[in-house]
C-alpha cells in the first residue's frame, strides 16, 4: 500500500498549535552564584526566537527584600495613630508606604559578576519583568494565629512603591501596645510577588542538530506524537529544537501507515530532506527544560519594636503625644 500524504487541515494544524504554544510566555532562566544572592534573584531573559549564538544578552534582576520607602531626609514612611478615650470608639491605625529594596550599586556587582562569569558574550544589560507584580497583606497574631487585615493596596510594579492603610480598631491597648513594642514577634507586612513568566532550567544540549535530524529522518515517518514525545532520552530535551523543527516542517499531514493512520511528516520526500538539510546546518548549543509556569515569592517586613524604633511616627490623637504611652494608661 503507497503512504500518500492525505491532508487534513484543520487537526494537522491544532496538533502544530499545541507544540509551538509555549514558545509564546516570556521566559527566564535562573542564574545561581551570584553576590547579594539573599536579597535578589537574577534570570536570563530566554528570547528563543534568536538564535542562541546571539552576543547581546538581558538579564533580570529581581528584589527578594520589603522595606520601607523613605522620605528625603532619609526616615521611613510608617506611622501609627490611635485614640483610647472612655466613652468613645477606639481608633487605632497604621499606615505605611513599602517598596522592595533596589540598590543600584548591588545589581551593578549582579551584573559585574556574570559578566565576567559568560565569557564571549556581548552586551549584558538588565531589566525588570514587567510582567512581575506584587501585592502587599498585613499580618498580625492573635490567640496563637496569624490574623491578615486587607489594606487598600493594588498590585504595583517592582520598582512602584504602595501606600497601605491597615485600621487595627478592633484591638485593645495592651494588644496594640503588645504587637509595636516587643521584638520577637513576626507582626507585618507580607509582599506576595508574582507573575506568568515561564521559569527554565538550562541544560547542555545533549545532541547536535545533525543527530537530531539523523534521528528524526532514521524513521520513514516522523509522527507528530514522537516528536512531542520522543523514543530518544536524550532527544526528549531538545525541546527547542523539536519546536524549531515542527515549525520547519509545517502543518503535519495524516499518512497512511501500514494498516493504520498517523499525523507525522514522511521523512524522504524531496521537500523535506531539504528541510532537514538546512536544519543540520544550525548550531544552537543551549535547550531548556520548564521549571514553573508561574514565579511566585512572599517577602517580609516586620513593624515590631516600632514603639522605640519610629517613636516619633506614633501619635495618641487624644492627647496630642507622640509614642507609645498612651497605650500603657
Amino acid at each position: 500500500m503507497s503512504k500518500s500524504p492525505i491532508f487534513l487541515c484543520g487537526s494537522a494544524l491544532a496538533v502544530l498549535q499545541l507544540m509551538l504554544s509555549s514558545a509564546s510566555a516570556e521566559t527566564l532562566s535562573a542564574i545561581s552564584g551570584i553576590p547579594n544572592a539573599a536579597e535578589y534573584d537574577a534570570f536570563w531573559v530566554i528570547d528563543e526566537s534568536v538564535s542562541s549564538a546571539r552576543t547581546d544578552r538581558v538579564v533580570a534582576v529581581v528584589p527578594r527584600l520589603l522595606e520601607f520607602d523613605r522620605r528625603e531626609d532619609g526616615s521611613e514612611r510608617i506611622g501609627v495613630q490611635y485614640a483610647y478615650e472612655t466613652g468613645q470608639p477606639a481608633f487605632a491605625q497604621l499606615t505605611a508606604s513599602l517598596r522592595l529594596a533596589y540598590d543600584s550599586s548591588k545589581v551593578a556587582s549582579i551584573l559585574e559578576f556574570i559578566r565576567g562569569n559568560s565569557p564571549g558574550t556581548g552586551t549584558i544589560s538588565s531589566a525588570l519583568p514587567g510582567s512581575l507584580k506584587y501585592e502587599v497583606s498585613f499580618y498580625y497574631q492573635e490567640g496563637g494565629t496569624y490574623k491578615k487585615v486587607n489594606g487598600s493596596v493594588t498590585s504595583a510594579g517592582l520598582q512602584s512603591s504602595v501606600a497601605v492603610s491597615v485600621d487595627l480598631s478592633d484591638l485593645s491597648k495592651s494588644e496594640l501596645l503588645t504587637i509595636f513594642s516587643q521584638s520577637n514577634r513576626p507582626d507585618g507586612f507580607i509582599a506576595t510577588v508574582s507573575g506568568g513568566v515561564r521559569i527554565v532550567a538550562g541544560v547542555p544540549s545533549s545532541m547536535t542538530w545533525p543527530e537530531v535530524v539523523n534521528w528524526a529522518t532514521s524513521k520513514k515517518i516522523l509522527t507528530a506524537d514522537e516528536l512531542n514525545k520522543p523514543d530518544s532520552p536524550q532527544v526528549m530535551l531538545e525541546n527547542t529544537k523539536r519546536r524549531t523543527m515542527a515549525l520547519a516542517l509545517g502543518p503535519p499531514s495524516v499518512i497512511v501507515d501500514g494498516p493504520a493512520l498517523v499525523i507525522g511528516w514522511p521523512t524522504a520526500t524531496p521537500e523535506n530532506q531539504k528541510i532537514f538539510d538546512e536544519l543540520k546546518s544550525k548550531s544552537d548549543s543551549a535547550e531548556y527544560r520548564t521549571v514553573s509556569e508561574q514565579y511566585r515569592r512572599n517577602d517580609f517586613v516586620s513593624v515590631n519594636d516600632i514603639c522605640s524604633k519610629f517613636e516619633s511616627h506614633v501619635v495618641d490623637l487624644a492627647s496630642g503625644e507622640a509614642g507609645c504611652g498612651g497605650l500603657t494608661r
